[in-house]
């Protein structure tokens, strides 16, 4: 068995690394000296086939030349994980000539077809050096004194029998149309690309495809798609880098927000004394300009101005920081007039108003009238036996004085959101996390309409903490059942955390923010049954404690 052969055996399979271990008086022989060498080369190999995979790592263009095809310089790694290097240009004279293995000519030249070029590990001894101690089997005076790695080219009829890449059912498997409710990319990837640590049976790698014309001669070079290249980190990161980038440009999510002018009235003919005021921005919750905000009337007799022109129906571009608003002009017909505020892209915001020849009394808001767990409650968190019923299942359970627009309930994340801040001990920065709520039940008893809400994750190893609970009624993000569709009025100030921070942790689903927050989680005094200042709208914010024991 000859040492190429050995070593091809060596590589395909795993085994047991070994290197030498010296001690003082160890004789280095042969022997010795081979281990040295093979443990760091077959190491290095094995990370190069199982972690950089075979292919090209630069170079090694095919190009027709005068009298054949040349392949330019470059460096490849084989199957095997052994690296192979053209140091110069090579020219095949005849690609129409299939050889091989070992690249020697073999049956008829093809003619106006494909074949295939690829590029080959092999080894050769060289530089003589006389045999200064010779044993029973040395019968001349001189030995190779290197191995020189070097390359063979073969060419096939043909093409490749598997190009790179995957397959179009791999690729629908990874990304099913239309995507299923559950579908877990991660497990479908790892069950897809799972595979054994056995070398591939192609040791070789594919250096392109000619196309051989009716007379013998190489008439196309195609490289991208048989060959397989190799990129570097630093290049795959500037592609990520490009992509995130033009992903942020072309398929970012725009949002369109309600700012004012919702549930006004007036008499017919009036105009109402408020625009409606929207605001565009990206999932960023940057302000998004120079976009077009359409206002048109929905439902009802009215008609919508952009200061220029009175329609059903107006453009309005947002300016630099976002916002776009229309004013509204009633109809001579009493009744609700609904308004709808829409991007190209289907977000949206309606607005309501009533016409009405004397002014109707007032509907009354919906208000939140009790919240459990309580506003500044403390609640012991225990895996155990003693743990409370809460612990051991935690939910949010909101009251409401009136019953509350169903579709709302089962969409809370646009009006109602939790997260459990850690304390920040003698940090600068403390850690906010956002738990998902799902729906877990409405219905009627004393504290009124109510609708429990389950945490998407367990809490018990995040105390001692806090949570901090928002809701925010804008728009027509939770309104009552009734026809009227009236906004929760929901001002309550259950912390003394300022507003605009508040507003920033709205968009946020988990990083350090500063202690601030924790530190304006104290009491404020403020108490339920009932928020709301008498205006539709608002923000509500508490908290309450979570901590392993009572002290």
């Amino acid at each position: 068995m000859t040492e190429l052969m050995l070593n091809e055996q060596v590589l395909g399979q795993l085994r047991a690394p070994q290197r030498n271990r010296y001690f003082y008086g160890k004789l280095l022989d042969v022997r010795q000296l081979e281990v040295e060498q093979t443990y760091g080369v077959t190491q290095r190999r094995l990370m190069n086939r199982l972690g950089l995979g075979s292919g090209v790592l630069c170079g090694l263009r095919l190009e027709p030349g005068e009298r054949g095809l040349l392949v330019r310089p470059g460096v490849a790694i084989d199957g095997l994980g052994r690296e192979i290097t053209v140091p110069a240009s090579y020219c095949v004279e005849d690609p129409a000539q299939p050889t091989d293995d070992n690249g020697r000519p073999v049956g008829d030249k093809v003619l106006d077809g494909p074949v295939t070029l690829y590029l080959c590990y092999t080894e050769c001894a060289a530089d003589p050096a006389p045999v200064l101690v010779g044993d029973c089997d040395s019968r001349n005076g001189f030995e190779p004194g290197v191995t020189v790695e070097r390359f063979k080219l073969i060419v096939r009829e043909g093409l490749p029998s598997r190009l790179p890449g995957l397959t179009d059912e791999e690729c629908a498997a990874l990304f099913p149309t239309p995507l299923p409710s559950q579908f877990d990319l991660r497990r479908a990837t790892c069950s897809l690309l799972d595979h054994d640590c056995a070398p591939p049976d192609e040791s070789c790698v594919a250096l392109g495809v000619v196309r051989i014309d009716a007379a013998g001669a190489p008439a196309a070079v195609e490289m991208c798609e048989p060959r397989n290249t190799i990129y570097s980190n630093s290049r795959l990161f500037d592609l990520l880098a490009c992509l995130a980038e033009m992903f942020a440009k072309c398929c970012a999510v725009t949002e369109l927000r309600y700012v004012a002018g919702d549930a006004q009235r007036g008499k017919p003919g009036d105009r109402l004394p408020d625009p409606l005021q929207v605001r565009v921005v990206d999932h960023l919750n940057r302000p998004i300009g120079e976009t077009d905000v359409t206002f048109h009337v929905q439902a009802g007799n009215g008609r919508v101005s952009d200061g220029a022109t009175v329609a059903d129906r107006v453009v309005v571009v947002s300016g630099p920081d976002g916002s776009a608003g229309a004013a509204l002009e009633l109809g001579p017909d009493p009744g609700p007039v609904s308004v709808e505020a829409t991007l190209a892209d289907g977000a949206r915001v309606v607005f309501s108003a009533w016409i009405t020849g004397e002014r109707p009394p007032p509907v009354r808001p919906p208000v939140v009238v009790g919240l459990r767990p309580r506003p500044a409650e403390v609640i012991v968190v225990d895996d155990g036996d003693a743990g409370t019923a809460w612990a051991k299942e935690p939910m949010l359970r909101v009251a409401f004085d009136q019953e509350m627009d169903g579709g709302n309930l089962r969409a809370p994340d646009d009006w109602l959101r939790l997260w459990i801040v850690t304390p920040p001990g003698d940090a600068k920065t403390t850690l906010i996390q956002r738990f998902a709520l799902g729906l877990a039940d409405v219905g009627t008893g004393p504290d009124g309409f109510t609708a429990t809400y389950t945490l998407d994750a367990p809490i018990i190893d995040l105390s001692p903490a806090a949570a901090l609970v928002q809701i925010r009624a804008r728009g027509t993000s939770i309104v009552s059942a009734d026809p009227t569709a009236v906004l929760l009025d929901a001002e309550f100030a259950g912390s003394q955390i300022p507003d605009e921070l508040l507003e920033k942790i709205w968009e946020m689903v988990e990083q350090r923010i500063p202690r601030e927050v924790w530190d304006a989680m104290v009491d404020t005094g403020a108490t339920l049954p009932k928020s709301g200042d008498g205006v539709p709208g608002g923000l509500f914010h508490a908290w309450f404690e979570l901590v392993r024991e009572l002290g």
